[in-house]
Protein backbone atom coordinates (compact mmCIF):
# COMPACT_ATOMS: atom_id res chain seq x y z
CA UNK A 1 0.00 0.00 0.00
CA UNK A 2 1.20 3.69 0.01
CA UNK A 3 0.65 5.59 2.71
CA UNK A 4 0.17 9.24 3.15
CA UNK A 5 1.32 11.16 6.00
CA UNK A 6 1.32 15.54 6.46
CA UNK A 7 3.82 17.07 7.63
CA UNK A 8 4.38 20.93 9.09
CA UNK A 9 4.96 22.96 7.05
CA UNK A 10 3.09 21.48 3.81
CA UNK A 11 5.26 18.50 2.97
CA UNK A 12 3.40 15.29 2.05
CA UNK A 13 5.03 12.07 2.62
CA UNK A 14 4.03 8.93 0.58
CA UNK A 15 5.53 5.95 1.70
CA UNK A 16 6.28 2.59 0.09
CA UNK A 17 5.03 0.29 2.45
CA UNK A 18 4.06 -3.22 0.67
CA UNK A 19 5.81 -5.66 2.28
CA UNK A 20 8.11 -8.34 2.08
CA UNK A 21 9.55 -6.27 -0.83
CA UNK A 22 7.95 -3.18 -1.79
CA UNK A 23 7.06 -4.76 -4.80
CA UNK A 24 4.30 -2.39 -6.60
CA UNK A 25 0.90 -3.79 -7.88
CA UNK A 26 -1.39 -2.28 -9.99
CA UNK A 27 -3.58 -1.21 -7.58
CA UNK A 28 -0.83 0.61 -5.72
CA UNK A 29 0.61 2.30 -9.06
CA UNK A 30 -2.73 3.83 -9.44
CA UNK A 31 -3.21 4.87 -5.73
CA UNK A 32 0.37 6.47 -6.01
CA UNK A 33 -0.42 8.04 -9.19
CA UNK A 34 -4.06 9.78 -8.04
CA UNK A 35 -2.39 10.77 -4.96
CA UNK A 36 0.48 12.58 -6.96
CA UNK A 37 -2.22 14.12 -9.02
CA UNK A 38 -4.28 15.48 -6.05
CA UNK A 39 -2.45 16.77 -3.62
CA UNK A 40 -1.06 20.09 -5.71
CA UNK A 41 -4.82 20.79 -5.05
CA UNK A 42 -4.35 22.22 -1.87
CA UNK A 43 -2.71 25.30 -1.64
CA UNK A 44 -0.95 24.58 1.63
CA UNK A 45 1.19 21.77 0.28
CA UNK A 46 4.72 22.53 -0.96
CA UNK A 47 6.68 19.61 -1.18
CA UNK A 48 6.47 15.85 -1.83
CA UNK A 49 8.42 13.38 0.10
CA UNK A 50 8.89 9.72 -0.94
CA UNK A 51 9.79 7.00 1.21
CA UNK A 52 9.85 3.24 2.20
CA UNK A 53 9.19 0.89 4.65
CA UNK A 54 11.77 -2.16 5.29
CA UNK A 55 15.30 -3.09 3.92
CA UNK A 56 14.74 -1.86 -0.21
CA UNK A 57 12.55 1.11 -1.58
CA UNK A 58 11.15 -1.00 -4.44
CA UNK A 59 11.68 -4.62 -6.11
CA UNK A 60 9.43 -3.46 -8.69
CA UNK A 61 6.54 -4.19 -10.35
CA UNK A 62 4.69 -7.24 -9.15
CA UNK A 63 5.85 -9.86 -10.83
CA UNK A 64 3.53 -12.57 -8.80
CA UNK A 65 0.59 -10.32 -10.02
CA UNK A 66 1.31 -10.35 -13.25
CA UNK A 67 2.73 -13.73 -13.98
CA UNK A 68 -1.33 -14.74 -12.25
CA UNK A 69 -2.99 -12.34 -14.10
CA UNK A 70 -5.00 -13.40 -17.44
CA UNK A 71 -3.56 -12.83 -21.37
CA UNK A 72 -1.46 -9.76 -21.39
CA UNK A 73 -3.59 -7.72 -18.60
CA UNK A 74 -0.38 -7.82 -16.00
CA UNK A 75 2.59 -6.51 -17.92
CA UNK A 76 0.35 -4.12 -20.47
CA UNK A 77 -1.04 -3.03 -16.61
CA UNK A 78 2.12 -2.22 -15.29
CA UNK A 79 3.85 -0.24 -18.43
CA UNK A 80 0.95 1.63 -18.48
CA UNK A 81 0.87 2.09 -14.73
CA UNK A 82 4.33 3.33 -14.81
CA UNK A 83 3.93 5.40 -17.37
CA UNK A 84 1.24 7.40 -15.90
CA UNK A 85 2.64 7.88 -12.46
CA UNK A 86 6.32 8.97 -13.88
CA UNK A 87 3.96 11.67 -15.77
CA UNK A 88 2.33 12.68 -12.84
CA UNK A 89 5.81 12.88 -11.09
CA UNK A 90 6.98 15.29 -13.90
CA UNK A 91 3.73 17.33 -14.18
CA UNK A 92 3.41 17.84 -10.41
CA UNK A 93 3.72 21.51 -9.50
CA UNK A 94 5.15 20.96 -5.99
CA UNK A 95 9.29 19.57 -5.69
CA UNK A 96 9.79 16.02 -4.78
CA UNK A 97 12.40 14.37 -2.81
CA UNK A 98 12.78 10.64 -3.22
CA UNK A 99 14.60 9.04 -0.07
CA UNK A 100 15.83 6.03 -1.53
CA UNK A 101 17.61 2.46 0.68
CA UNK A 102 18.74 -0.89 0.06
CA UNK A 103 17.76 -2.15 -3.57
CA UNK A 104 15.57 -0.52 -5.85
CA UNK A 105 14.76 -2.25 -8.98
CA UNK A 106 12.93 -1.73 -12.19
CA UNK A 107 9.93 0.49 -11.40
CA UNK A 108 11.67 1.92 -8.36
CA UNK A 109 14.52 3.45 -10.43
CA UNK A 110 11.90 5.19 -12.78
CA UNK A 111 10.19 6.63 -9.32
CA UNK A 112 13.16 7.47 -8.63
CA UNK A 113 14.59 9.44 -11.54
CA UNK A 114 11.33 10.76 -11.87
CA UNK A 115 11.72 12.95 -8.40
CA UNK A 116 13.81 16.42 -8.43
CA UNK A 117 15.92 15.43 -5.46
CA UNK A 118 17.60 12.39 -4.51
CA UNK A 119 18.80 10.85 -1.76
CA UNK A 120 20.25 7.75 -0.64
CA UNK A 121 21.46 5.46 1.98
CA UNK A 122 24.82 4.17 1.77
CA UNK A 123 23.90 0.71 0.48
CA UNK A 124 21.55 1.45 -2.22
CA UNK A 125 21.80 -0.25 -5.65
CA UNK A 126 19.80 0.70 -8.69
CA UNK A 127 18.54 -2.06 -11.15
CA UNK A 128 16.93 -1.86 -14.44
CA UNK A 129 15.80 -4.61 -14.47
CA UNK A 130 13.66 -5.03 -17.97
CA UNK A 131 15.88 -7.36 -19.57
CA UNK A 132 15.05 -9.98 -17.01
CA UNK A 133 11.44 -9.26 -17.65
CA UNK A 134 10.46 -9.35 -21.12
CA UNK A 135 10.07 -5.34 -21.30
CA UNK A 136 11.48 -2.73 -23.02
CA UNK A 137 10.18 0.67 -21.04
CA UNK A 138 12.07 2.58 -18.77
CA UNK A 139 15.16 4.77 -20.87
CA UNK A 140 13.53 8.08 -20.90
CA UNK A 141 12.93 8.17 -17.30
CA UNK A 142 16.05 5.84 -16.24
CA UNK A 143 18.19 9.08 -17.85
CA UNK A 144 16.82 10.86 -14.98
CA UNK A 145 19.41 9.36 -13.02
CA UNK A 146 21.99 7.46 -15.08
CA UNK A 147 24.24 8.81 -17.82
CA UNK A 148 23.90 7.46 -21.13
CA UNK A 149 26.26 4.80 -21.53
CA UNK A 150 25.88 3.28 -17.61
CA UNK A 151 22.33 3.30 -18.00
CA UNK A 152 22.95 1.15 -21.33
CA UNK A 153 25.09 -1.21 -19.59
CA UNK A 154 22.33 -1.08 -16.75
CA UNK A 155 19.95 -2.38 -19.32
CA UNK A 156 21.63 -4.73 -21.10
CA UNK A 157 22.56 -6.38 -18.53
CA UNK A 158 20.56 -6.20 -15.73
CA UNK A 159 23.53 -5.45 -13.38
CA UNK A 160 23.40 -3.13 -10.44
CA UNK A 161 24.59 0.41 -10.24
CA UNK A 162 25.88 1.45 -6.91
CA UNK A 163 24.53 4.90 -5.74
CA UNK A 164 27.85 6.52 -5.29
CA UNK A 165 28.84 6.23 -9.08
CA UNK A 166 25.47 8.42 -9.65
CA UNK A 167 26.61 10.64 -6.66
CA UNK A 168 29.46 11.23 -8.68
CA UNK A 169 28.03 12.18 -11.95
CA UNK A 170 25.63 14.48 -9.86
CA UNK A 171 22.32 12.81 -10.56
CA UNK A 172 21.99 11.89 -6.87
CA UNK A 173 22.28 14.47 -4.60
CA UNK A 174 23.64 13.12 -0.72
CA UNK A 175 24.34 9.59 0.42
CA UNK A 176 24.42 8.84 3.94
CA UNK A 177 24.08 6.32 6.58
CA UNK A 178 21.42 4.21 6.42
CA UNK A 179 20.45 5.91 10.08
CA UNK A 180 20.99 9.04 8.71
CA UNK A 181 18.54 8.60 5.47
CA UNK A 182 14.65 9.51 7.12
CA UNK A 183 16.61 12.85 9.08
CA UNK A 184 18.52 14.06 6.09
CA UNK A 185 15.09 13.63 4.07
CA UNK A 186 13.39 15.33 5.85
CA UNK A 187 15.82 18.41 6.50
CA UNK A 188 15.95 18.50 2.76
CA UNK A 189 11.74 18.62 2.37
CA UNK A 190 11.71 21.18 5.17
CA UNK A 191 14.55 22.99 3.34
CA UNK A 192 12.25 23.35 0.28
CA UNK A 193 9.31 24.16 2.05
CA UNK A 194 10.37 27.16 3.78
CA UNK A 195 10.67 28.57 0.50
CA UNK A 196 7.83 30.88 -0.93
CA UNK A 197 5.10 28.33 -2.12
CA UNK A 198 4.36 30.25 -5.61
CA UNK A 199 8.03 30.86 -6.47
CA UNK A 200 8.15 26.93 -6.13
CA UNK A 201 5.21 26.07 -8.43
CA UNK A 202 6.73 28.51 -10.67
CA UNK A 203 10.31 27.25 -10.76
CA UNK A 204 8.99 23.51 -11.15
CA UNK A 205 6.69 25.20 -14.44
CA UNK A 206 9.97 26.43 -15.83
CA UNK A 207 12.18 23.39 -14.87
CA UNK A 208 9.51 21.22 -16.75
CA UNK A 209 9.11 23.18 -19.57
CA UNK A 210 12.97 23.37 -19.92
CA UNK A 211 14.48 19.98 -18.86
CA UNK A 212 11.73 17.52 -19.17
CA UNK A 213 11.56 15.14 -21.88
CA UNK A 214 7.99 14.21 -23.56
CA UNK A 215 7.95 11.14 -21.48
CA UNK A 216 4.69 10.28 -23.05
CA UNK A 217 6.03 9.93 -26.65
CA UNK A 218 9.36 8.70 -25.71
CA UNK A 219 7.74 5.55 -23.55
CA UNK A 220 4.92 5.12 -25.87
CA UNK A 221 7.78 3.86 -28.51
CA UNK A 222 9.62 1.85 -25.98
CA UNK A 223 6.19 0.67 -25.36
CA UNK A 224 5.68 -0.88 -28.62
CA UNK A 225 8.40 -3.39 -28.17
CA UNK A 226 7.48 -4.66 -25.52
CA UNK A 227 3.92 -5.23 -27.19
CA UNK A 228 5.71 -7.17 -29.88
CA UNK A 229 7.60 -9.37 -27.47
CA UNK A 230 4.48 -10.32 -25.47
CA UNK A 231 2.05 -11.27 -28.66
CA UNK A 232 5.53 -12.95 -29.75
CA UNK A 233 5.33 -15.36 -26.38
CA UNK A 234 8.64 -14.71 -25.35
CA UNK A 235 8.24 -11.85 -22.67
CA UNK A 236 6.37 -14.19 -20.56
CA UNK A 237 9.14 -16.84 -20.77
CA UNK A 238 11.29 -14.37 -19.80
CA UNK A 239 9.55 -13.19 -16.63
CA UNK A 240 8.71 -16.95 -15.53
CA UNK A 241 12.45 -17.93 -15.88
CA UNK A 242 13.50 -14.57 -14.04
CA UNK A 243 11.09 -13.89 -11.21
CA UNK A 244 13.05 -15.10 -8.57
CA UNK A 245 15.98 -13.02 -8.69
CA UNK A 246 13.99 -9.85 -6.34
CA UNK A 247 13.14 -11.71 -3.74
CA UNK A 248 16.79 -12.89 -3.75
CA UNK A 249 18.24 -9.70 -3.98
CA UNK A 250 16.10 -8.61 -1.52
CA UNK A 251 16.76 -11.40 0.76
CA UNK A 252 20.73 -10.31 0.76
CA UNK A 253 19.72 -6.86 1.46
CA UNK A 254 18.19 -7.82 4.53
CA UNK A 255 20.88 -10.38 5.56
CA UNK A 256 23.56 -7.16 4.78
CA UNK A 257 21.73 -5.05 6.91
CA UNK A 258 21.11 -7.35 9.71
CA UNK A 259 25.01 -8.26 9.97
CA UNK A 260 25.40 -4.44 10.00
Amino acid sequence: MIRRCDHAGGIVELTLDAPPVNAINLADLAAMTAMIRSIPTDPTTTVVLITSVGAGFCAGGDVKEILRLPDFEGILGQVEGSLELTIAMAECPLPIVASIRGYCVGLGVLIAASADVIICAADTTFTLAEVDNGATTGVIQALGIMPDKVMRAAMLTGNPVEADVLARTGHVHEIVPAAELSRTSMAMATTISAKDPLVLRALKRTIRGSATPDIRALYRQEMSHTYALNMRGSAAAVREKNFTKVSDLSIRHRQESEEN
